[in-house]
Protein backbone atom coordinates (compact mmCIF):
# COMPACT_ATOMS: atom_id res chain seq x y z
CA UNK A 1 0.00 0.00 0.00
CA UNK A 2 3.23 2.64 1.07
CA UNK A 3 4.50 1.80 -2.85
CA UNK A 4 1.14 2.31 -3.99
CA UNK A 5 0.96 6.13 -2.27
CA UNK A 6 4.07 6.85 -3.14
CA UNK A 7 4.26 5.48 -6.98
CA UNK A 8 0.73 8.22 -7.01
CA UNK A 9 2.15 11.29 -5.26
CA UNK A 10 4.70 10.76 -7.70
CA UNK A 11 2.89 10.60 -10.53
CA UNK A 12 0.78 13.86 -9.39
CA UNK A 13 3.45 15.73 -9.42
CA UNK A 14 5.02 14.59 -12.51
CA UNK A 15 1.60 16.18 -13.90
CA UNK A 16 1.86 19.37 -12.80
CA UNK A 17 5.18 19.59 -14.36
CA UNK A 18 3.84 18.36 -17.39
CA UNK A 19 1.27 21.66 -17.23
CA UNK A 20 3.97 24.21 -16.85
CA UNK A 21 4.52 26.96 -20.00
CA UNK A 22 6.53 28.65 -22.02
CA UNK A 23 6.52 31.98 -23.86
CA UNK A 24 6.59 31.58 -27.40
CA UNK A 25 6.59 34.28 -30.39
CA UNK A 26 4.36 33.89 -34.01
CA UNK A 27 5.52 36.44 -36.33
CA UNK A 28 2.86 36.95 -39.29
CA UNK A 29 4.96 39.17 -42.24
CA UNK A 30 2.19 38.02 -44.64
CA UNK A 31 4.44 36.88 -47.28
CA UNK A 32 2.56 33.53 -47.82
CA UNK A 33 -0.44 35.64 -48.40
CA UNK A 34 -1.68 36.94 -52.07
CA UNK A 35 -1.37 40.70 -52.59
CA UNK A 36 -4.86 42.58 -53.46
CA UNK A 37 -3.16 45.41 -54.83
CA UNK A 38 -0.15 45.84 -57.09
CA UNK A 39 0.61 48.81 -58.26
CA UNK A 40 1.66 48.79 -61.63
CA UNK A 41 -1.04 48.25 -63.01
CA UNK A 42 -3.59 49.50 -60.55
CA UNK A 43 -3.58 52.96 -59.32
CA UNK A 44 -5.32 52.90 -56.15
CA UNK A 45 -6.42 50.72 -53.32
CA UNK A 46 -8.91 48.19 -54.38
CA UNK A 47 -10.20 47.71 -51.01
CA UNK A 48 -10.77 43.64 -51.46
CA UNK A 49 -10.32 42.39 -47.44
CA UNK A 50 -12.55 43.16 -44.76
CA UNK A 51 -11.52 41.27 -42.12
CA UNK A 52 -8.09 38.63 -42.97
CA UNK A 53 -7.74 35.75 -40.80
CA UNK A 54 -3.96 34.40 -39.28
CA UNK A 55 -3.14 30.96 -38.47
CA UNK A 56 0.20 30.83 -36.10
CA UNK A 57 1.63 27.38 -33.80
CA UNK A 58 0.92 29.02 -30.54
CA UNK A 59 -2.04 31.43 -31.74
CA UNK A 60 -4.46 33.03 -34.37
CA UNK A 61 -4.90 36.41 -35.63
CA UNK A 62 -7.80 37.81 -36.75
CA UNK A 63 -7.69 41.41 -38.37
CA UNK A 64 -10.66 44.15 -39.08
CA UNK A 65 -11.30 47.44 -39.01
CA UNK A 66 -13.81 49.56 -36.81
CA UNK A 67 -17.51 50.21 -38.80
CA UNK A 68 -16.43 47.47 -41.35
CA UNK A 69 -13.50 49.56 -43.88
CA UNK A 70 -11.82 48.08 -46.04
CA UNK A 71 -7.87 47.19 -46.46
CA UNK A 72 -5.69 45.52 -48.40
CA UNK A 73 -2.44 43.27 -48.82
CA UNK A 74 -0.02 45.66 -51.05
CA UNK A 75 2.49 44.24 -53.16
CA UNK A 76 5.84 46.03 -52.58
CA UNK A 77 7.09 45.99 -55.86
CA UNK A 78 6.58 48.99 -59.17
CA UNK A 79 5.75 51.94 -57.23
CA UNK A 80 5.39 50.35 -53.51
CA UNK A 81 9.35 49.31 -54.07
CA UNK A 82 10.76 51.52 -52.05
CA UNK A 83 10.01 49.80 -48.63
CA UNK A 84 12.74 48.37 -46.21
CA UNK A 85 13.95 44.86 -46.27
CA UNK A 86 12.16 43.73 -43.41
CA UNK A 87 9.05 44.73 -44.71
CA UNK A 88 8.85 41.73 -47.51
CA UNK A 89 7.33 41.89 -50.60
CA UNK A 90 3.48 42.06 -49.00
CA UNK A 91 2.41 44.67 -46.52
CA UNK A 92 -0.97 45.92 -44.89
CA UNK A 93 -2.41 48.53 -47.01
CA UNK A 94 -5.37 50.95 -44.99
CA UNK A 95 -5.29 53.61 -48.10
CA UNK A 96 -8.61 52.27 -49.15
CA UNK A 97 -10.63 53.83 -46.25
CA UNK A 98 -8.07 55.70 -43.96
CA UNK A 99 -10.12 56.51 -41.39
CA UNK A 100 -11.33 53.19 -39.64
CA UNK A 101 -8.83 51.75 -36.70
CA UNK A 102 -7.28 48.61 -36.87
CA UNK A 103 -9.16 45.63 -34.71
CA UNK A 104 -6.73 42.64 -33.86
CA UNK A 105 -8.75 39.76 -31.84
CA UNK A 106 -6.53 36.39 -30.74
CA UNK A 107 -7.46 33.19 -30.59
CA UNK A 108 -6.04 32.84 -26.76
CA UNK A 109 -4.88 35.20 -24.18
CA UNK A 110 -1.70 36.64 -25.43
CA UNK A 111 1.21 38.42 -22.94
CA UNK A 112 3.22 40.53 -25.95
CA UNK A 113 1.93 42.27 -29.36
CA UNK A 114 4.17 44.32 -31.88
CA UNK A 115 4.32 45.12 -35.13
CA UNK A 116 6.07 47.07 -37.60
CA UNK A 117 4.31 50.45 -39.07
CA UNK A 118 5.96 53.21 -41.62
CA UNK A 119 5.23 55.49 -44.51
CA UNK A 120 6.75 57.71 -47.10
CA UNK A 121 7.98 60.60 -46.25
CA UNK A 122 6.63 64.48 -46.47
CA UNK A 123 4.03 63.92 -43.35
CA UNK A 124 4.14 62.98 -40.15
CA UNK A 125 2.42 59.91 -38.70
CA UNK A 126 0.93 58.51 -34.80
CA UNK A 127 0.24 55.46 -34.26
CA UNK A 128 -1.48 54.33 -30.60
CA UNK A 129 -1.77 50.84 -29.69
CA UNK A 130 -4.61 50.21 -26.48
CA UNK A 131 -4.77 46.16 -25.25
CA UNK A 132 -8.14 44.81 -23.86
CA UNK A 133 -8.49 41.37 -22.49
CA UNK A 134 -11.46 40.53 -23.49
CA UNK A 135 -12.00 40.11 -27.49
CA UNK A 136 -13.40 42.82 -29.77
CA UNK A 137 -12.25 45.54 -27.43
CA UNK A 138 -14.03 44.22 -24.66
CA UNK A 139 -13.74 43.95 -20.91
CA UNK A 140 -10.69 45.38 -18.99
CA UNK A 141 -8.14 48.44 -20.75
CA UNK A 142 -4.77 46.86 -19.86
CA UNK A 143 -2.68 49.87 -21.11
CA UNK A 144 -1.05 50.82 -24.52
CA UNK A 145 1.77 52.55 -26.06
CA UNK A 146 2.15 55.29 -29.00
CA UNK A 147 4.88 56.01 -31.65
CA UNK A 148 5.54 58.41 -34.23
CA UNK A 149 7.41 59.21 -37.36
CA UNK A 150 8.71 61.87 -38.30
CA UNK A 151 8.04 64.55 -41.07
CA UNK A 152 10.93 64.22 -43.75
CA UNK A 153 11.38 66.42 -47.09
CA UNK A 154 11.50 63.77 -48.88
CA UNK A 155 9.15 60.41 -50.27
CA UNK A 156 11.75 58.48 -48.46
CA UNK A 157 10.14 55.33 -46.40
CA UNK A 158 10.46 55.69 -42.49
CA UNK A 159 8.76 53.57 -40.03
CA UNK A 160 8.63 52.49 -36.54
CA UNK A 161 7.79 49.34 -34.37
CA UNK A 162 5.23 50.04 -31.55
CA UNK A 163 4.96 47.03 -28.84
CA UNK A 164 2.90 46.48 -25.37
CA UNK A 165 3.01 43.83 -23.14
CA UNK A 166 0.77 42.67 -20.13
CA UNK A 167 -0.51 39.64 -19.05
CA UNK A 168 -4.47 38.38 -20.70
CA UNK A 169 -4.56 40.22 -24.10
CA UNK A 170 -7.29 39.13 -25.69
CA UNK A 171 -7.38 42.33 -28.21
CA UNK A 172 -5.95 45.34 -29.45
CA UNK A 173 -6.82 48.78 -31.10
CA UNK A 174 -4.35 50.48 -33.49
CA UNK A 175 -5.07 54.28 -33.79
CA UNK A 176 -3.58 56.14 -36.44
CA UNK A 177 -3.32 60.10 -37.06
CA UNK A 178 -0.95 62.06 -39.17
CA UNK A 179 -0.80 65.49 -40.63
CA UNK A 180 -2.56 64.80 -43.56
CA UNK A 181 -5.16 62.03 -42.37
CA UNK A 182 -5.88 58.95 -40.36
CA UNK A 183 -4.74 55.71 -40.39
CA UNK A 184 -2.44 56.23 -43.35
CA UNK A 185 0.59 53.78 -42.51
CA UNK A 186 1.10 50.58 -43.68
CA UNK A 187 2.05 47.70 -41.35
CA UNK A 188 4.33 44.40 -41.14
CA UNK A 189 5.96 41.91 -39.12
CA UNK A 190 3.32 41.26 -36.43
CA UNK A 191 5.58 39.61 -33.58
CA UNK A 192 2.63 38.13 -30.69
CA UNK A 193 3.52 36.51 -27.98
CA UNK A 194 1.96 33.43 -26.17
CA UNK A 195 2.09 30.55 -23.73
CA UNK A 196 2.23 26.74 -24.70
CA UNK A 197 2.37 23.84 -22.43
CA UNK A 198 5.66 22.38 -23.02
CA UNK A 199 6.70 18.46 -21.22
CA UNK A 200 9.62 18.84 -18.96
CA UNK A 201 12.22 16.46 -19.38
CA UNK A 202 12.61 15.24 -15.77
CA UNK A 203 8.62 14.92 -15.58
CA UNK A 204 8.83 12.63 -18.59
CA UNK A 205 11.91 10.54 -16.66
CA UNK A 206 9.85 10.13 -13.68
CA UNK A 207 6.09 9.02 -15.33
CA UNK A 208 8.90 6.79 -17.19
CA UNK A 209 9.97 5.14 -13.85
CA UNK A 210 6.87 5.16 -12.00
CA UNK A 211 4.06 3.93 -14.50
CA UNK A 212 6.35 0.45 -14.83
CA UNK A 213 6.43 -0.10 -10.59
CA UNK A 214 3.01 0.59 -10.65
CA UNK A 215 2.03 -1.90 -13.37
CA UNK A 216 4.29 -4.30 -11.44
CA UNK A 217 3.06 -4.00 -8.18
CA UNK A 218 -0.61 -3.54 -9.38
CA UNK A 219 -0.31 -6.99 -11.08
CA UNK A 220 1.57 -9.01 -7.94
CA UNK A 221 -1.49 -7.38 -5.55
CA UNK A 222 -4.14 -9.05 -8.25
CA UNK A 223 -2.19 -12.15 -7.44
CA UNK A 224 -2.26 -12.51 -3.71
Amino acid sequence: MRIFKLSYCAITLAVMMIGASEARADLFDFEPLAPTFVSPPAAVSTGALTSLILSGPTVDVAISRLNGDRFDLVSNTGNQADKPEPYGLISLDPFFDTDGSWVLNFSTAVTNVSLDFGDYGEDSDNLTLAAFDGADLAGTFLGGSFRSIATTLTQDFTGNTISFGAPGIRSVRLSGSSSVDFDSVYFDNLNVTGAVAVPEANALALLSLVLPVTGIMASRWRKK
